[in-house]
């Protein structure tokens, strides 16, 4: 028989990982907040300063702690690359659609995305992983999907914004749970790959090159280069906790990042909760509810 382990049981480093990995899901649940100061700014161009300004945090961060030869690491070793790589547009791609949905009042379908996606964890921990999932853990991933295909039967489109979210990041998680990069390398290796893209975009976008960090106000300046540092600190205690903590303790902590999200849509957003909604929702909470049950009969060794 396995031993169940408790917070209080876990080594230091389990602990600090689950300290690490819920102040990140604590902050990306607050940072509807923060990403709706930029309203005025396209999706796109958003996620390119993101991506520039988190690329210089993390270089002089990592510059200051010598350690600027672990990035260099990632790219001379052929393994470390290709998952250096994948997390880059995965991470991009998670980050503009997240972005986009905030800044076009749709922060509801982004905390739906967050909701789906511990599900998809524990469907990728399966498939890929090989970890075990009980009947209970089965029947809640298919509840969820039911939920997904609500607004399918209603209204005839799929939530997209939440299901590229989940997807994203899911795989964002899987990869970072294999590669073998530390948290803040890994991170400054992601984003540097998909600078170059970021910089070409913001020079040759009409109708001026790097127009809305120059020509917008000081204000608007100050939010892009603080981007980077919302950017990076969630991304780093994200990726320090995932690898020290089981991935179905990441996607139970997880809940708390799209609850926060969903309170900030209805209670300071006013964005519509219509019975549509509300199925979806209530058959992913179902299913959430299911899925921490089925995991209550696993006892493993972690």
């Amino acid at each position: 028989m396995g031993k169940r382990v408790t917070a209080l049981a876990m080594p230091p480093s389990s602990r600090l990982g689950l300290v690490s990995a819920f102040s990140a899901f604590l902050i990306w649940g607050l940072l509807p907040l923060f990403w709706k100061q930029l309203s005025h700014v396209a999706a796109i161009d958003v996620i390119a300063y993101r991506i520039i300004w988190t690329t210089i945090f993390a270089g002089v961060v990592l510059a200051a702690t010598r350690q600027l030869h672990s990035v260099a690491n990632l790219f001379t070793d052929r393994r470390r690359f290709a998952f250096t790589l994948a997390a880059s547009f995965f991470i991009s791609l998670n980050g503009l659609t997240f972005v986009w949905g905030v800044t076009h009042d749709r922060v509801s379908e982004v905390s739906l995305g967050y909701y789906i996606n511990p599900l998809l964890n524990a469907l990728l921990g399966a498939v890929v992983l090989k970890e075990r999932t009980t009947p209970m853990q089965t029947i809640a991933i298919a509840i969820a999907l039911l939920g997904v295909s609500v607004p399918l039967y209603a209204v005839g489109a799929l939530p997209w914004v939440s299901l590229v979210l989940a997807m994203c990041f899911g795989m964002y998680g899987l990869i970072r749970k294999l590669s073998p990069a530390e948290a803040l390398p890994g991170l400054c290796g992601e984003m540097l790959l998909a600078t170059p893209i970021a910089l070409g975009w913001l020079a040759l976008r009409p109708p001026a090159p790097f127009d809305a960090f120059i020509n917008q106000g000081i204000g608007t300046s100050a939010l892009l280069i603080l981007s980077g540092i919302a950017t990076a600190v969630p991304l780093v205690l994200f990726a320090f906790g995932a690898r020290r903590i089981p991935y179905t303790t990441v996607g139970l902590l997880m809940y708390t990042t799209p609850t926060l999200q969903l309170l900030l849509a209805v209670a300071v957003y006013d964005e519509p909760f219509t019975w549509t909604q509300g199925l979806t929702f209530g058959l992913i909470w179902l299913a959430i509810a299911l899925y921490a049950w089925g995991s209550r009969s696993r006892s493993p060794v972690e």
